[in-house]
């Protein structure tokens, strides 16, 4: 079981929807190329080995060729070499996220009261929840609109959930089965509607969605409001991703 083998399994089935994105594992890495959704997480390098090192500018000046943003994401500890690299080339540490993995054993089910959750199967509904996404997140309008283009909803495995409260759609989140995982994306809650157990709910019933359909964990990459969320739901830390950008 590994978180970064299911989100990077994930992140290739999404680039062979939204071409021209790019999928490419290499020496040590993966290059991650994706014009229509060019958030600086998701482009650029996804190492996981040293040998990675030698190969950022070339993977640099492919990402500037393609005109993508160019992140250097690495494993916290385990890359320290690529680590040392990127800031001998002006690269800085931006942001760090954990990488979560629940089982069937350790996962803790949470549903709250008075919320509805129902697998989005319309077209009004993906429009609701990309609303709370590009909100939540602060995405431009197109950006957001590549997560839930037609070609991603009818990806196998793929389901987007909503939650309401009396009607009022509360949170958002997608599940993505793929072989023994499901991958946890794009859980987001209003502002106005935080700390009410919304975003753990919508998580958990993707999770459950997954195990139902064969998955035997569940993993994620967690922002730093969601990680006592998923704690909760009994998802654990087993990796620290580390973003590194180019200084300003």
């Amino acid at each position: 079981m590994s978180v970064h083998d299911a989100l990077t399994g994930s992140l290739e089935q999404l680039a062979k929807a939204l071409e021209p994105a790019v999928f490419e594992p290499r020496d040590g890495y993966v290059f991650l190329s994706f014009p229509s959704f060019p958030i600086p997480f998701l482009n650029g390098m996804w190492a996981h080995d040293d040998s990675a090192a030698v190969h950022i500018e070339d993977a640099r000046a492919d990402a500037e060729r393609l005109g993508t943003p160019f992140t250097i994401m690495v494993l916290d500890s385990r890359t320290p070499a690529v680590e040392e690299a990127a800031r001998g080339r002006g690269f800085a540490p931006a942001e760090r996220m954990p990488g979560m993995l629940a089982t069937h054993d350790s996962f803790r089910d949470e549903q709250v009261p008075g919320v509805e959750i129902a697998a989005i199967s319309n077209r009004n509904e993906l429009d609701e929840a990309e609303v709370i996404v590009r909100d939540a997140f602060g995405l431009p309008a197109d950006w957001a609109a590549a997560v839930y283009a037609p070609e991603v909803v009818a990806l196998e495995g793929v389901q987007f959930y909503l939650a309401r409260v009396d009607g009022h759609a509360v949170a958002t989140a997608m599940g993505f089965t793929i072989g023994d995982a499901v991958g946890i994306f794009n859980v987001a809650t209003p502002a106005e509607d935080r700390g009410h157990g919304y975003g753990g709910t919508v998580t958990a019933r993707a999770v459950r969605d997954g195990f139902d359909r064969g998955a035997r964990y569940a993993a994620l990459q967690s922002s730093a409001i969601g990680e006592s969320v998923y704690r909760r739901l009994g998802f654990e830390q087993l990796e620290t991703y580390v973003a590194f950008i180019p200084k300003s």
